[in-house]
């Protein structure tokens, strides 16, 4: 139950940073991430409370004492736990750096072809096709400003 909060809590908090990140965007930019992080938030702070404060003496545990197949559910648990918080902290890192388009495509190229063994076509395609609906959502159909991430400025300077 601890490992489950604290993965809960961590989520929240990577949450609560990207949200701050984005107060920096300007207005039109920070509609669609405001939009998006802050139910997370909310629903990850509720997870929270029920993790923390959830109940512990439930009929199941009573009736059914834990065994050693529990343990080790227990850990393969955990780490696929972490794993999870590793590519959501990657998606979040890569769409910093190199920005809203090619962040997530890059993110969805990288899933298919390492967690989910796809061929290089299929993640390939799943990256343009990412890549496609995220220009078409934000770009042209709600208008917003596209950030090219931390690596946009340097490549235009070097380019330009």
């Amino acid at each position: 139950m601890r490992a489950r909060a604290a993965l809960t809590a961590a989520l929240l908090f990577a949450s609560a940073g990207f949200l701050g990140l984005t107060l920096r965007f300007e207005a039109a930019a920070r509609l669609v991430p405001l939009s998006v992080l802050t139910p997370l938030a909310v629903l990850l702070t509720i997870q929270l409370v029920r993790d923390v404060f959830g109940s512990h003496g439930s009929a199941d545990s009573v009736a059914r004492q834990p065994g050693p197949a529990d343990h080790a559910e227990a850990g393969v648990v955990g780490r696929s736990g972490l794993e999870a918080l590793g590519w959501i902290a990657g998606l979040g890192i890569l769409t910093v750096v190199v920005g809203m388009i090619a962040g997530p495509s890059l993110f969805v190229l990288a899933w298919l072809r390492r967690r989910s063994r796809e061929r290089w076509t299929v993640a390939t395609a799943g990256g343009a096709a990412t890549a496609l609906a995220f220009w078409l959502i934000f770009a042209r159909a709600l208008g917003v400003a596209i950030d090219a991430g931390a690596i946009g400025p340097l490549l235009a300077r070097l380019t330009g």
